[in-house]
C-alpha cells in the first residue's frame, strides 16, 4: 500500500483508509474523506466485488458526482505514470 501512497502523493493528498484510518468511528471517517473527494481512484481486487462497503463507496461517490476511476493493480502498485494515465484517461 506504500507504494500507491507514494504514487499518489505528487498528484495529491490522497487518503487510504488502511493507511490513514485513525478514527474511533471509522465509519463515519470514510464518509468524511469520501465528500471532501476530487476523485476516488478504486483498486481492482477480487474483494471489492463482494465487498458491500465499497459498494457504497462506489454508489455514494456517483450520487455526490464524484468520478470514480478504476486502476488495475495486476499483483504490482502502479506508477505515477499508471496512476497518471487512469486519472487523465
Amino acid at each position: 500500500m506504500v507504494s500507491v501512497q507514494e504514487s499518489l502523493t505528487p498528484l495529491g493528498k490522497p487518503y487510504i483508509d488502511l493507511i490513514h484510518n485513525d478514527s474511533l468511528d471509522k465509519q463515519a471517517r470514510v464518509e468524511h474523506e469520501l465528500t471532501q473527494s476530487d476523485i476516488v481512484l478504486l483498486l481492482n481486487s477480487a474483494s471489492i466485488q463482494s465487498s458491500p462497503w465499497v459498494r457504497w463507496e462506489i454508489d455514494t461517490a456517483e450520487q455526490l458526482g464524484i468520478p470514480v476511476k478504476r486502476v488495475d493493480i495486476s499483483g504490482v502498485a502502479p506508477t505515477y505514470k499508471d496512476m497518471l494515465s487512469v486519472i487523465e484517461g
